[in-house]
């Protein structure tokens, strides 16, 4: 089957590059991957910190980017903004339905695709014609052309046959209609000892907000009802 797939394919320019066509698939989708578990606050979770080890998912799980808070609240996400509503069901009781309950009602953002400008990709991080193989999971500032926050991204990879650079993102809801101009702050904040929203001197990204999933088919067939 393999090699059948790669003979049909090869007059089209299909060509193996193994893991690196890996994140086309999730960030063509919308799924976003590396969500912060929201276990490192609640009291009640103190046993199971205790329990999960260092080298582990909830260990380890960097958080890195120009988006910077002290809350680790604010690096937290619902099911309802990464598009997981649809697999909740209320009909039998379980740990924790009150407090999704109570996020249905309290989403203030939405799942949407950064389309990176390519002019942009090529000055900022590509430094040529090329911007060659980017793969990130870095939480980075989404603003508005005043500078304000106006969400974070979660993943960020090239898509060749665009010639540029898509996002996953999270944007409040006011600026996530399909073709709002923003920009992403592109470079990676120190930590602590410096304000989240202190001027670094980082380059900007300009980009347009289009749908989560961005593919077409994945928006209409597949994931149609996300």
């Amino acid at each position: 089957m393999r090699d059948c797939l790669m003979a049909a394919g090869e007059p089209l320019g299909l060509v193996r590059v193994g893991a690196l066509a890996y994140p086309t698939a999730s960030v063509g989708s919308g799924w976003i991957p590396t969500p912060t578990p929201a276990i490192y606050t609640d009291p009640d979770l103190a046993d199971y910190r205790a329990y999960v080890g260092l080298f582990t998912y909830e260990g380890q799980n960097p958080l890195h980017g120009s988006f910077y808070s002290e809350r680790i609240e604010d690096y937290y996400t619902s099911p309802y903004e990464l598009g997981y509503g649809r697999s909740i069901s209320f009909r039998h009781d379980f740990i924790g339905r009150d407090a999704l309950l109570k996020a249905k009602e309290e989403v203030t953002r939405t799942r949407v695709t950064l389309v990176f400008d390519a002019e942009d990709v090529r000055r900022v991080i590509g430094g040529g014609e090329d911007p060659g193989y980017v793969h990130s999971y870095a939480r980075s500032r989404v603003e508005t052309a005043s500078g304000e926050l106006a969400g974070v991204t979660f993943q960020t990879d090239p898509v060749d046959h665009l010639g540029t650079l898509l996002s996953l993102a999270l944007v409040d809801s006011e600026w996530a209609a399909p073709g709002t101009e923003v920009s992403v702050v592109w470079g990676r904040h120190p930590g602590p000892g410096t304000p989240a929203d202190a001027d670094l001197g980082f380059p900007r990204v300009r980009a347009t907000v289009q749908p989560a999933p961005y593919d077409d088919h994945a928006r209409r067939r597949y994931r149609r009802n996300v």
